[in-house]
């Protein structure tokens, strides 16, 4: 994520960041997603990225890349099983 120190400053100017610990894109990133909701988080971040999530709460899986595809997220099916992973 190129924008995330301006995305940690956001979170923090809406007093809506976590106590940050040492890994700081993926804690902005979750902490985006939190604030924010995952589709309109994905709409802020600039940069390359692919992840998957799964909400427990929902019970639904996100997986998402960035615009470009330049982190490729992969999906398909193993026998009867769902499989994804990045590269």
């Amino acid at each position: 994520m190129y924008n995330f120190n301006e995305l940690r400053a956001e979170l923090e100017s809406q007093g809506v960041a976590p106590a940050w610990r040492a890994i700081p894109i993926p804690e902005v990133l979750l902490a985006l997603i939190e604030a924010r909701g995952v589709f309109a988080a994905l709409q802020a971040v600039r940069g390359m990225f692919a992840f998957a999530m799964w909400d427990t709460h929902d019970r639904t899986l996100v997986l998402a890349r960035d615009r470009i595809g330049e982190k490729p997220l992969y999906y398909g099916r193993v026998g009867g099983s769902f499989a994804f992973a990045r590269s």
